[in-house]
């Protein structure tokens, strides 16, 4: 399952219209942010997205961040599935130093389940209305 093209589409996102949410504690901030999104021209299939804040509030413990998460072909049960096989997120403190949180996807299993539903006449009736006995 070789490369495919894509073509990569930018984006950004003003602070009204942002829906981007991190979260500090009790503290919330919705920045405003950029980024970009790779998707197969031909299926219209996404293979990456990725987004960086671009202001932080100032009373915000965290001054930047960004997110990525990458798609690809994974064989499940013999069958090419699109899923996430790699993710990660770095945050940066106004106080100094950075942590990155790097998730990798792997081991993906199918899991299956039958069942059946039958249907058999009654002769049960239900009274309505009427208290139940102590």
């Amino acid at each position: 399952m070789g490369r495919t093209p894509v073509r990569v589409f930018s984006f950004e996102v003003d602070e009204a219209g942002s829906h981007w949410q991190t979260r500090v504690g009790e503290q919330k901030a919705f920045p405003p942010y950029r980024g970009a999104v790779r998707i197969d021209p031909v299926s219209a299939r996404v293979f990456r997205i990725e987004m960086e804040s671009l202001r932080m509030p100032a009373d915000f413990p965290i001054e930047w961040g960004d997110y990525m998460v990458e798609y690809g072909w994974v064989r499940i049960d013999g069958a090419p599935h699109l899923l996430p096989v790699r993710a990660s997120n770095t945050s940066c403190w106004r106080s100094g130093g950075c942590v990155r949180n790097e998730i990798e996807f792997r081991n993906y299993r199918k899991f299956t389940a039958e069942s059946a539903i039958y249907t058999t006449e009654s002769t049960i009736e239900f009274e309505t209305g009427k208290k139940k006995p102590d």
